[in-house]
């Protein structure tokens, strides 16, 4: 016998809405590390549990085959073809107290429907809507059963929005260094030209390469470059003018993408800035941000107003195409939406892992992209790609891959996502991989047939 993670029971069916109303028990703790697997809140692990008593003869058995099933990859890309969406609607015993750690057992097994001690169960209930009726057909109101099925990492795009999320299972790769050792050839600076046109790429160590998005050939390599190790870039405002700021210290060298060569410029400040420049931000060093500079002028030492966590180092951050919002994350599990204006917190995405080490916005704030060092409950923790829709806190898309550890990059157009990603053992090395910005709309044209 299999080791149950959860229950299952059917408390509502709706097949004319293709809804099913499921409540969730959590069957499996160690009591003892007082710990259990987390809650599920994605479509892959729905699909799961429906396919489980769907599996034979009944319309879901036959259009998803055993293989299928049990290939994590394929549940991630294709359970959103199946469940539309799970909403979590009620939570008890959640989290459980350390005196009911004393009362719980670490294994629950289903018994004539029911499971031992459901009272004090970690539980929740969802309303589950699927893209067809026929997935329902195998449930009845009162059916329980249990299942080692396990939150996944599926796909969770709504059928309007696929058109404005990243996909990032197809990407452009780029190796602007490859070749060359250590710093020098790991990518580390990334951004886009404000006008979209260009993605500069730097290494971190004295390397500077421009791609043009419109076919992505590599459009221009600096030589002699001059910016020591780690440096920061930023393009100038409103020109096809690359800089690079020294990691310590105040030397700068720019780049003119047209001209293809060096180029005297008024010094960048800031790591990063807004569109226009009107805000620029400093950060890394103390808490928050060693220096902000905005309508008000230029201050050092910012904790922004509404903060919970003052001492906060801040690591990533990104602006909003109109200036009005900046995202911000590091050394803490949030990512934190702050009015520019102020600055001040006004929005806070809790939980998304234990380090923030990138950070991206599309241009419209929808929607933010990170690269989180996000432990699974089976899994250790590694970097990977997420992204979030901002309105609702849930992620919509992730992906592993390589050490998704450095910057992220939303073009200013809304057409890509650019990451580094560092490949070799030794922490050195790596890709830039550029993902379009648009998931498919409409299934493979054989999954459904």
């Amino acid at each position: 016998m299999s080791t149950d993670l959860y229950g299952i029971r059917v408390l509502a069916l709706e097949p004319e809405r293709r809804q099913v109303t499921l409540k969730v028990f959590v069957v499996y703790y160690d009591t003892e590390a007082k710990g259990h697997p987390p809650l599920p809140d994605e479509p892959g692990f729905f699909l799961h549990v429906l396919w489980q008593q769907g599996r034979w003869e009944h319309p879901i058995g036959e259009a998803v085959t055993v293989d299928q099933i049990l290939d994590e990859d394929w549940v991630n890309l294709h359970s959103r073809w199946f469940v539309e969406r799970a909403e979590r609607t009620s939570t008890a015993n959640h989290p459980p107290r350390d005196e009911d750690f004393e009362r719980l057992h670490d294994f629950y097994y289903e018994r004539m429907g029911g499971w031992q001690d459901e009272d004090l169960l970690v539980q929740a209930e969802y309303d589950v809507r699927v893209t067809d009726p026929r997935w329902l057909e195998q449930l009845s109101v009162g059916d329980a059963w249990g299942t080692a099925s396990y939150r996944m990492a599926a796909d969770d795009v709504r059928p309007d929005e696929a058109p404005h999320v990243p996909d990032l299972r197809n990407p452009v790769t780029l190796t602007p260094f490859e070749g060359l050792p250590e710093e020098a050839g790991t990518p580390g600076g990334l951004a886009f030209s404000d006008d979209g046109r260009f993605l500069a790429v730097a290494s971190d160590e004295d390397g500077l390469v421009v791609y043009g998005t419109g076919d992505w050939t590599e459009h221009a390599r600096a030589e002699d470059v001059e910016a020591g190790i780690f440096p920061q870039l930023v393009w100038v405002p409103g020109e096809h003018v690359v800089a690079l700021t020294e990691f310590a210290g105040e030397g700068q060298w720019a780049y003119d993408v047209a001209a293809r060569g060096s180029v005297d410029v008024p010094r960048q400040e800031g790591k990063l800035r807004s569109r226009t420049g009107r805000y620029r931000v400093e950060y890394g060093e103390g808490d928050w941000f060693d220096a902000f500079t905005g309508d008000s002028g230029s201050a050092e030492e910012v904790v922004p107003a509404g903060a919970d966590d003052v001492e906060l180092v801040v690591e990533a951050a990104a602006f909003t195409l109109d200036e009005s919002r900046l995202f911000a994350a590091g050394m803490g599990p949030d990512i934190h939406v702050l009015d520019t204006s102020g600055p001040r917190v006004v929005d806070t995405i809790t939980g998304v892992g234990e380090r923030v080490g990138g950070l991206a916005v599309s241009p419209d704030g929808a929607y933010v992209a990170a690269t989180v060092k996000n432990g699974r409950y089976y899994e250790p923790a590694e970097f990977e790609l997420c992204v979030w829709r901002v309105a609702d806190h849930r992620i919509v898309t992730r992906r592993r891959g390589g050490r998704y550890g450095g910057p992220l990059a939303w073009s200013p157009d809304g057409r890509w996502l650019a990451a580094n990603v560092t490949t070799g053992d030794d922490g050195f090395g790596g890709e830039t991989r550029v993902f379009r910005i648009g998931m498919p709309t409409a299934p493979p044209a054989d999954l459904l047939a």
